[in-house]
């Protein structure tokens, strides 16, 4: 044990250790029980300089006759060691999970990054046969191959999965401070870091949603057609119906509207785009649109929306603003 202590404390005041870091980032849990290590080194560490007994006086109490022998006090490095020791006592528990992480990191490959540029998509095959189609600019971690009782991956940005079906062994996604949890379906998955909220959409299958902090006692359950926005800034996991077709336009490369509303017209620009798009002025959010665009950029969009509606637009500060009179 005050081995495997000294590897942590090492590596929390700046040492480099792959495995270790490998393991810390397989999800918030494992980077929480390194925390509280931390935490409590950092208060066994203070324990340790305020603790300045007076060795000679206690001595004096058993041998009178020592009365002018002055005793050194133990060098502050045992004492510390003995406090790390009465730490591990008191979290245990942590260290005990954290010691089972640290040894099962070792018996696995490392994990490969696979990444897609600002303005390319791409598709990966991973070991167990499923399929991952990544959005631009984004980012998947998974290992050479699937050891264990789990598939686990991780994803930053968004990507389609079709998960082979393997009902001993779960598929799980870590995104963001949530975890996506399947036996074999297809859905999609968007986590961008800039972005608040998490989104899972169904297109067949099961999928199982929970946030880390929650754990799986609070895990909500997705069928086809069915969506979760996950909130990164509480454990609070929505679960809403029927999802808008072109949220998945970035992979179809084809957004369709029929007789939609300006208001959801703009939501779905947003989201397809990355961009922010303000209404000026309210009434033309009511104004309904229909057309279909087919891996067109935004200019040629609004350039319709121009035309069709009367509805002006000009970009100031990274924001795209609609204006003018409108349908009427």
């Amino acid at each position: 044990m005050k081995d495997f202590l000294e590897v942590i404390k090492a590596y929390l005041e700046g040492q480099e250790n792959e495995n270790l870091e490998n393991w810390a980032n397989r999800s918030e849990e494992n980077k929480q029980y390194l925390q509280q290590i931390k935490d409590e080194m950092e208060l066994a560490e203070k324990k340790a300089n305020s603790f300045k007994p007076d060795l000679s006086k206690a001595y004096e109490k058993i041998n009178p006759s020592s009365r002018n022998l002055i005793i050194q006090p133990a060098k502050t490095k045992t004492r510390r060691l003995q406090y790390f020791t009465n730490v591990a006592a008191i979290v245990g528990l942590g260290f005990l999970i954290a010691f089972i992480g640290f040894s099962i990191v070792n018996h696995q490959p490392d994990y490969i990054e696979f990444s897609t540029a600002i303005d390319k998509k791409k598709e990966i095959i991973l070991a167990d046969g499923s399929a991952v189609f990544l959005n631009k600019g984004s980012k998947l971690y998974y290992p050479e191959e699937f050891e264990g009782e789990v598939r686990e991956v991780k994803l930053e940005g968004e990507a389609f999965f079709n998960v082979t079906e393997n009902p001993n062994k779960p598929f799980v996604i870590n995104i963001g401070n949530s975890k996506v949890k399947v036996l074999g379906t297809s859905f999609n998955i968007r986590c961008y870091d800039d972005e608040e909220m998490d989104e899972v959409m169904v297109v067949s299958g099961k999928v199982a949603c929970y946030n880390n902090e929650e754990g799986e006692s609070s895990q909500i359950f997705l069928s086809e057609g069915e969506q979760a926005i996950l909130h990164r800034s509480s454990p609070k996991i929505e679960k809403r119906g029927n999802y808008d077709p072109n949220l998945l336009a970035w992979k179809s490369e084809e957004i369709v509207f029929e007789n939609t509303l300006l208001s959801d017209v703009e939501q779905i620009l947003e989201h397809y785009y990355r961009v922010n798009i303000i209404i000026e002025n309210e009434p033309i959010s009511n104004c309904r649109f229909t057309s279909t665009f087919k891996n067109d950029n935004l200019e040629k969009v609004l350039q319709v929306l121009n035309v069709a509606s009367d509805i002006s637009y000009t970009f100031e500060d990274n924001n795209c603003v609609l204006s003018g009179n409108g349908c009427q």
